[in-house]
């Protein structure tokens, strides 16, 4: 009886730990999911759903240069669903700013109309918070002539460019400010089937190499990278020059108030297609 509760107990404690590497939303990020729900639900023309996030008598408007006429326009919920618009995205990480029981999101837009037409623009929320919920308490809606390069997204892609550039290079003379690009509950994983590292656990295995003046040297020779709606992540891959010859790093980036963070990372060694069955036949030997 004593050996089963003791294996409820270690189970349990388990569950909890692994429940705490998991971090909690920011109020930014909760603020975010708000707004990324209300265009769900407007791209869905769910009205009902819509006035759940609208605070009683929230002001709607929109704003369009229309040949020399500059025109606002005061919109209801319905004329905000019912506009032609097949699909709408934000192409680059919103401003949030947070004070008190109000916040304020601000961010540029991609759209298409029903005829295939780019539409770009941007939007502006205030929200206010009442009773633990955020709801919508003014947005509007502007509506660009043209469309350019939205270069708040270039730059961010910039930004983590640089900072993988930056933390690679941190590993080359043994700076141990390399740990400080992972965000909390951060994966790593190496190339042998055992190198599953939680945060911690890489840098237990690592430091002995900082510690010589010189961990390891990888130099990026491609890079992609991808932005997710919102800005919230983003995911890349890279291939490498090590000393173990050409690698593929692949891994998911988090975008917090003191930068781009790494979330996990997957280090690979790439096998040509054409050397596959001697590689097959060097681990079964081993």
């Amino acid at each position: 009886m004593m050996n089963k509760f003791t294996i409820l107990i270690f189970l349990f404690a388990c569950q909890f730990s692994w429940a705490q590497s998991f971090q909690e939303p920011t109020i930014e990020q909760n603020v975010l999911r708000i707004i990324e729900d209300f265009n769900a639900h407007v791209n869905n023309k769910n009205l009902i759903e819509i006035d759940l996030y609208l605070m009683d008598n929230a002001q709607l408007s929109r704003i369009q240069h229309l040949k020399a006429d500059l025109q606002l326009t005061q919109i209801t919920p319905n004329e905000l669903a019912n506009k032609n618009w097949v699909s709408k995205r934000y192409e680059f990480v919103p401003q949030v700013d947070v004070r008190s029981s109000f916040a304020s999101v601000y961010g540029y837009y991609t759209a298409f109309d029903t005829n295939g037409v780019k539409k770009c623009g941007t939007d502006y929320y205030q929200l206010f918070q009442q009773k633990g919920r955020w709801r919508i308490i003014a947005y509007t809606e502007t509506i660009y002539n043209t469309c350019k390069s939205i270069e708040p997204r270039k730059t961010e892609i910039s930004l983590i460019n640089n900072t993988l550039d930056e933390w690679h290079g941190l590993a080359a003379v043994g700076d141990s400010t390399y740990f400080d690009y992972f965000s909390s509950g951060s994966f790593y994983l190496g190339t042998d089937p055992k190198e599953v590292w939680s945060l911690q656990g890489f840098k237990d295995f690592a430091m002995p190499h900082f510690r010589r003046g010189a961990a390891w040297s990888f130099k990026n020779k491609s890079r992609n990278v991808h932005l997710g709606d919102y800005g919230h992540y983003a995911w890349f891959d890279e291939k490498l020059d090590t000393w173990m010859g050409l690698c593929r790093g692949s891994g998911v980036m988090e975008k917090q108030s003191d930068g781009w963070k790494i979330k996990f990372y997957s280090l690979t060694v790439l096998v040509p297609n054409s050397k596959i069955n001697a590689y097959i036949k060097i681990l079964n030997n081993d």
